[in-house]
């Protein structure tokens, strides 16, 4: 009887050794996973956030543009040609910065 006793506490302290290893492994794979997710949350972010300076860079040129045919064809001045020059200069910088953070992401 003694050594039935034996057998089935060392059966449970094995089984009981196999499940904390499986959660162990459950846990560190979720939180791979999770960082992982997290990861590319953040890339699509960036990639959405350079999308849209991109987007502002497009109009300013068409305004710029604009002006400019106006200025050659009517005589036209190019009032506010400061302001849009002002804003290609910070949306393309925001894209370089935009596009470093998501290298950075891409080299970890």
């Amino acid at each position: 009887m003694a050594d039935i006793k034996k057998t089935i506490d060392e059966l449970q302290g094995t089984f009981e050794e196999a499940v904390n290893k499986a959660a162990k492994i459950v846990e560190n794979s979720t939180k791979e996973w999770s960082g992982t997710v997290n990861k590319e949350r953040r890339k699509m972010e960036l990639r959405s956030q350079i999308g849209q300076h991109q987007r502002n860079v497009t109009k300013a040129y068409t305004r710029l543009g604009e002006a400019y045919f106006k200025y050659v064809e009517k005589g036209e001045s190019m009032n506010g040609v400061g302001d849009v020059l002002d804003i290609l200069r910070s949306n393309t910088k925001v894209i370089e910065l935009l596009n470093e953070q998501l290298k950075a992401l891409d080299e970890n």
